[in-house]
């Protein structure tokens, strides 16, 4: 059985929000190693301290995320950063 075909074909500036994801992702994986201690700005505004304990990916095919340690779920990488200083991460 041949599969149908939809047709469909991303927008002009879905393209565009996938290419920038996947930079961002080569970017963040690149510049911020596993284990590396990051800074991590939460949904509520606060800031932690933690570890990168995956490497960052497209989720749905098109969000940068990463997935940090002692947090539950995934972040976008805009929202995390290399923290100064090895001994902040706990």
């Amino acid at each position: 059985m041949t599969p149908i075909n939809s047709g469909w074909v991303p927008s002009r500036a879905a393209r565009k929000d996938i290419k920038r994801a996947t930079e961002a992702v080569k970017k963040f994986n690149r510049d911020v190693p596993i284990g590396s201690a990051v800074a991590v700005q939460l949904h509520d505004g606060r800031q932690v301290f933690a570890r990168v304990r995956k490497p960052a990916k497209l989720i749905a095919g098109h969000v940068a995320a990463v997935w940090i340690e002692a947090l539950a779920g995934f972040f976008l990488v805009d929202k995390v950063t290399l923290a100064i200083g090895d001994d902040e991460a706990k």
